[in-house]
């Protein structure tokens, strides 16, 4: 729905509203992260920041670079970058942000942005070089609309998303699948004034809408049962220092 609501938008809101709204993401993305650190949403968490450093280093370059290959560059990188990350987070399972394995994520998002900066330098820097201007010329990167390689791996991650879905319909899950969707529009009409920071700011907030629902059901849904959860105490007689069960008839 939201995705939906994100492509109307770009075709009927005026173009000077869509170019103001451009911070949008720079307040959605970071609140859903606090948000999924606060719930312990790990894959929530990972992809918010993934979609945070995407966006603004996009923002960045294309800002910055006089002959546009940085913003090329960055662009045709998180177009690959963001659903591999994605893939990877619908396939292994969920274990929270401050699980100690966690930090292997963190470290392949660095390396991402190392690499995507190193990158998007090429031809500015001694470290650089020139060879990557020729490299992103090939049919593989290309970001024009969206890179091969790229494509594939949203293909990919949209297959395991499936398969989560249909093993356990959490709001998450759903979410995962719809914000990799919303990104995805977002790089494919990037030439389409103001659709990629509506469809950023959509995967932004599916997210965060996603986390708050989850945590939601966790608190008021058996998960094993899928029945409404009740008090802490419901169905139990404390007797002394123990208690006992009993059901609501007594």
């Amino acid at each position: 729905m939201v995705v939906v609501v994100a492509a109307l938008l770009t075709l009927t809101i005026p173009d000077d509203l869509l170019s103001a709204s451009r911070f949008l993401p720079f307040v959605i993305l970071p609140v859903g992260a606090i948000l999924s650190m606060w719930f312990n949403r790990g894959r929530a968490f990972l992809s918010l920041a993934s979609l945070f450093l995407a966006y603004t280093g996009y923002t960045i370059a294309s800002r910055m670079d006089a002959d546009a290959f940085a913003a090329h560059a960055v662009l045709s990188a998180i177009a690959i970058f963001i659903p591999l990350n994605f893939a990877l987070m619908l396939a292994l399972p969920e274990r929270g942000v401050f699980h100690f394995r966690s930090y292997r994520w963190l470290l392949l998002i660095v390396v991402e942005t190392v690499l995507t900066a190193w990158v998007a330098s090429a031809g500015n820097s001694p470290l650089s070089g020139v060879a990557w201007r020729d490299v992103l010329s090939h049919w593989l990167f290309d970001p024009d609309p969206t890179p091969f390689l790229g494509r594939l791996l949203f293909a990919a991650g949209i297959a395991l998303e499936i398969g989560r879905v249909f093993e356990r319909q959490s709001p998450l899950e759903i979410g995962l699948g719809a914000s990799l969707l919303a990104f995805f529009m977002a790089v494919t009409w990037i030439h389409a004034t103001g659709a990629f920071t509506v469809f950023f700011s959509g995967a932004g907030l599916i997210l965060l809408v996603s986390v708050l629902q989850e945590s939601h059901d966790m608190a008021f849904r058996d998960e094993l049962t899928g029945l409404p959860a009740g008090p802490p105490h419901a169905g139990r007689t404390f007797v002394g220092n123990g208690f006992r069960f009993h059901d609501r008839d007594g």
